[in-house]
């Protein structure tokens, strides 16, 4: 008996939405932002790195159309030469090099599927 495994580029059923977006305030900021479903909205938290204040989410890894909250993690580079060595590692690797741990916050958005692919988020 043969057992066949077909493996590849499976897409799942869920109508995510590549977006780019910002986080208010954070230019020179490193991080992750994870969006968790608030409300009635029905699929997966997403999370991405932040650089430079900025995230991106692709189709492939971003969230469904809906409410979330937006949980933000930033760090702050200590030194400038530091920059280029954070856009390469993820968050768990970036504890060398930063000041200014902030605890989580958190905020409110909308994910839309109106074609803009744009997403600020404002922090308290």
């Amino acid at each position: 008996m043969v057992l066949l495994a077909v493996l590849g580029c499976s897409r799942d059923s869920l109508n995510r939405i590549p977006i780019q977006g910002s986080i208010v305030g954070a230019s020179g900021r490193f991080g992750e932002i994870t969006l968790k479903p608030s409300g009635a909205t029905k699929g997966p938290a997403v999370t991405t790195q932040i650089v430079d204040g900025g995230f991106a989410f692709t189709r492939t890894d971003g969230p469904v159309p809906g409410s979330y909250e937006a949980c933000v993690i930033l760090k702050k580079v200590a030194q400038s030469k530091d920059v280029e060595t954070a856009k390469g590692n993820s968050l768990a690797d970036q504890s060398q090099g930063f000041l200014d741990f902030e605890s989580e916050k958190r905020a409110p958005v909308t994910v839309s599927n109106d074609g803009k692919a744009k997403l600020e988020v404002k922090l308290p």
